[in-house]
């Protein structure tokens, strides 16, 4: 499982670029970097490493003391209807066996009301930024991830913002990051009230943050046109309706509250995006607003100058394949 968290640094270090950066936002995010990110890998090598794990051991029996009780399970069913009711008993079966007590057996599976996780009164992260650090890794070439605090699912802006990120793609980044920086890939997207940017495989470190700010002055400036928003809005709508399996279907509800009068409002507040509304919202959330970003990479002396990125050496990340 070590070599394994190892290797993924390797191959999509971006993303855990994007998780770090995004971690300097607030609790949610800390914990998923906590959880699933360079700090997680760094607890894995030093896990591999030790020679008894019987202190593992009793966290985890800590852990399933905590998590594994009536009070703290959510479950949601997904299946035909005439199977529903043999696994109703089996959840009842199941839920029995555990600690703790639930008013209603089949409480843990109602729905809860959505507005608890959207809330509109968001602030700006716990950290000072702009924050920037550079994790020194044993690699050719540098991943990058960039974020600006932005909004919420049910926001009016929020379909600006999403639109402007395929758009900044199709008209920006795809140009400047990959096929004039040289990097594999590059690109922008909206995603848990945070909008990123990032780019992996990537020859360059701080030019490429200084393109991504370019490509923000380019798109404040309106340097695209309404066919070029149409477009955006397509490719868009593509990806809302891509089909879903069979198995994914309600998740998004259970698990994030977005009920389908949502998605048809924020549906709805695409198709009426212009322009201007792209415009607004870069100038509102992107353009000279704090943000936070992490490099992954060699050391490079334009990294170190003037103090402006942390740099974090001796991470402990074995050779692929180890």
């Amino acid at each position: 499982q070590a070599a394994a968290y190892a290797n993924s640094v390797h191959e999509s270090g971006h993303t855990f670029a994007v998780v770090y950066s995004a971690s300097q936002y607030g609790p949610v995010d800390q914990l998923t970097e906590n959880l699933s990110g360079l700090t997680q890998v760094n607890r894995m090598q030093a896990i591999a490493r030790q020679e008894t794990f019987d202190d593992i051991t009793q966290k985890l029996g800590q852990i399933a003391d905590y998590v594994l009780t009536k009070n703290s399970v959510r479950c949601a069913f997904n299946g035909e209807s005439n199977g529903l009711t043999n696994g109703m008993k089996r959840l009842e079966i199941f839920l029995d066996r555990l600690p703790g007590s639930a008013k209603n057996k089949l409480q843990s599976i109602r729905h809860e009301n959505a507005q608890l996780y959207l809330k509109n009164d968001f602030q700006i992260g716990r950290n000072q930024l702009p924050s920037k650090t550079h994790f020194e890794m044993p690699f050719d070439v540098f991943y990058s991830g960039q974020c600006f605090q932005s909004v919420p699912y049910s926001h009016e802006d929020y379909p600006g913002l999403l639109i402007l990120s395929k758009l900044m793609f199709n008209k920006f980044l795809l140009r400047e990051i990959r096929e004039i920086g040289g990097a594999y890939g590059g690109g922008a997207y909206l995603r848990g009230n945070l909008f990123s940017f990032f780019s992996y495989r990537d020859p360059h470190s701080v030019e490429t943050l200084e393109r991504f700010n370019q490509c923000i002055d380019y798109f404040a400036n309106g340097n695209f046109t309404d066919k070029d928003v149409d477009e955006a809005k397509l490719a868009t709508f593509q990806k809302l309706d891509k089909p879903k399996s069979p198995g994914s279907q309600g998740m998004t509800q259970f698990l994030h509250g977005i009920n389908d009068d949502m998605r048809q409002s924020n549906r709805d507040r695409i198709f009426a995006c212009q322009k201007r509304n792209l415009i607004d919202v870069t100038q509102k959330y992107l353009l000279k607003k704090p943000y936070a970003a992490t490099i992954l990479g060699p050391d490079s002396p334009k990294l170190a100058v003037g103090g402006q990125f942390r740099q974090v050496k001796n991470v402990q990340m074995p050779s692929i394949g180890e």
